[in-house]
């Protein structure tokens, strides 16, 4: 089973601190293997304003937490409600693990 990636960006957004823009991207089988029934590309974008007691440097760190847990939520129910139509039958993504960005080789 081909397994979906996750991308995730935030972006504060100018003359509002606390205020951020996150998007994420999930796609699946974005190679075309004709061995998966699907191929996926999907955004979502959401808002999110940072608690007012939260550091500058703290900030970001939660809003990302957050907005993965809201947005990835969206992204699988998303596909799973447009699948279950589909002669395949539907796509149930499992759990989403955030990371850190791995380093370069």
């Amino acid at each position: 089973m081909i397994g979906p990636e996750n991308k995730i960006d935030l972006a504060a957004i100018e003359d509002n601190p606390g205020h951020y823009q996150v998007t994420m991207r999930s796609t699946f089988n974005s190679s075309g293997d004709p061995s998966a029934p699907y191929t996926i590309d999907m955004q979502c974008v959401g808002l999110f304003i940072a608690d007012s007691s939260l550091s500058p440097e703290e900030a970001p760190r939660a809003v990302t937490i957050t907005a993965h847990n809201v947005l990835y939520g969206a992204i699988r129910e998303a596909i799973a409600w447009i699948t279950g139509r589909q002669p395949f039958g539907t796509l149930v993504l499992g759990l989403s693990v955030l990371q850190s960005p791995q380093p370069n080789k």
